[in-house]
């Protein structure tokens, strides 16, 4: 087995969230020897930094507000926002004499509901072209303030991005659909932002991929959401490759059937010294009931 510590920074071509590497002939190129040839593949490590915004420019940074036929619409810087920089912008944006030129509006966030409650005797409609889950709407139709008022109807998201997708030019077997996938590693985001988001393999190997006839000197690499959308990556990050060969797979097989004999073994010991424990209580109660 070898390791291979390598870096976006590394990059041939592409940028950091898409990307293609080359890998050192000496330790990629099959062996003429069977028996060195690479069998599987594994990234076992990977630290991304949580720099990404929330925000992204002609994804969700979009809408807008009407006064009567008059539209203004809004469009939000690239960068990382919550649930007060939201606030402030949509009500900055109410009040705006360039705008919508409501001087009272106002727009509250309510920590019980997790959603925003504007209000405005000027603006007449709303509409979350596509920053609805931003603001906590459910839809990106246009809408209408009743009674000078509108409310969220379902909590602010303001992180939709649950998990990173880390893909690959080599494909693999995908257990949810029983179909090939470009998908290698799907990695939750468990930290805050502007922290470093951590991937470690739990068991060695336990998500490599088999190479069938591959004669790899290059790999792809891309990191999008759930829906295939590159995730835009602002600092260059690293990650380590595990390379299996076909001896060492042999040896780890080996290794992992015995162990599975000894788990089976002690499974029928321990079943054995039960059933055995069973029989010494029914004869004890029979000769208990024999006395009496």
């Amino acid at each position: 087995m070898k390791q291979i510590f390598l870096s976006s920074s590394e990059r041939v071509v592409g940028s950091i969230n898409d990307f293609v590497i080359n890998l050192d002939e000496d330790i990629i190129k099959p062996d003429t020897n069977i028996q060195h040839t690479i069998t599987k593949l594994s990234i076992s490590q990977a630290t991304i930094p949580y720099t990404f915004p929330n925000v992204v420019t002609g994804q969700n940074d979009t809408y807008s507000l009407f006064v009567g036929a008059t539209e203004h619409v809004i469009t939000l810087t690239e960068g990382n926002y919550n649930v007060f920089d939201l606030q402030t912008n949509l009500q900055t944006n109410l009040r705006d004499a360039t705008k919508v030129n409501d001087s009272n509006a106002t727009v509250e966030y309510s920590t019980i509901t997790s959603g925003f409650t504007i209000t405005s005797t000027v603006c007449t409609d709303v509409q979350f072209t596509n920053t609805n889950k931003l603001f906590g709407f459910s839809t990106t139709a246009k809408q209408s303030l009743t009674a000078n008022t509108i409310s969220s109807d379902r909590v602010v998201i303001v992180i939709d991005k649950n998990d990173l997708y880390l893909r690959t030019n080599i494909q693999n077997h995908n257990i949810m659909n029983n179909a090939l996938s470009d998908v290698y590693i799907k990695i939750p985001i468990s930290v805050q932002p502007y922290s470093n988001i951590i991937y470690n393999e739990n068991i060695d190997g336990e998500n490599a991929i088999v190479l069938r006839n591959y004669n790899l000197g290059a790999l792809r690499i891309r990191i999008t959401d759930k829906d295939n959308v590159l995730i835009p990556l602002q600092e260059e990050w690293n990650f380590t490759i595990r390379l299996v060969y076909q001896d060492e797979l042999h040896k780890f097989v080996q290794e992992r059937i015995l162990a599975r004999i000894e788990e089976q073994t002690e499974l029928i010991r321990l079943l054995l010294l039960q059933e055995d424990m069973k029989q010494k209580e029914k004869k004890k109660k029979a000769k208990i009931n024999k006395l009496t």
